[in-house]
């Protein structure tokens, strides 16, 4: 199956206390929870999501967050998730890496092949490496949509609320998609639609 990995925040009620001693006043910034997710290409259902904090990592979530998908296709990601040992984690599962480079990647090895033939294929035909890549926008439409319907904020104050609020959200968002698909296929017409 084809995937791609993002991640958004959700903003908190609250603002961080150390911002607020630090300044000296009142922040107005307010802290959030960051929705890392792992969505299927072809149905726009998420398969696996995980709630950080919003100092948590995107490259350290990317294995967790495919650890428990069967054999993988296209796995697509942005420069947050670009590591050699997360390029090696899909090609483990029989995939193909299309985690974005960051302006400094090389090409070297260093015990992850899978980073040396990704980064390969991306110097030799950037434009198509590109064109694969690109599927990473659907994603996009998965965050809008979430935020949209569902609102961009955590209502909840205690931590362990805050993350089932978010949970629930994800949760909701998967039950409208999977009523589009099986009406899709009700009415025999396809789920995506290319404007080229």
């Amino acid at each position: 199956m084809n995937v791609v990995v993002d991640s958004s925040g959700f903003s908190l009620k609250t603002s961080s206390k150390w911002f607020d001693i630090r300044i000296k006043r009142k922040s107005e910034k307010k802290d959030y929870l960051k929705l890392h997710i792992v969505m299927d290409v072809e149905t726009g259902i998420i398969l696996h999501f995980s709630v950080t904090d919003w100092k948590g990592s995107d490259s350290k979530e990317f294995q967790r967050l495919i650890r428990n998908l069967p054999r993988l296709g296209k796995v697509v990601g942005d420069k947050a998730y670009s590591s050699r040992a997360n390029c090696q984690a899909v090609a483990d599962k029989k995939g193909k890496p299309f985690l974005c480079f960051k302006t400094n990647a090389t090409g070297k090895a260093k015990g992850y092949p899978a980073w040396q033939i990704s980064f390969r294929a991306y110097t030799d035909n950037p434009d198509e490496w590109m064109d694969e890549y690109h599927i990473r926008s659907i994603v996009e439409a998965a965050f809008s949509s979430l935020k949209r319907c569902w609102g961009p904020d955590i209502k909840s104050i205690k931590g362990w609320l805050k993350r089932r609020e978010l949970a629930l959200k994800v949760l909701a968002y998967n039950v409208k998609r999977v009523l589009y698909v099986g009406r899709a296929k009700d009415l025999g017409i396809p789920l995506w639609v290319n404007c080229q």
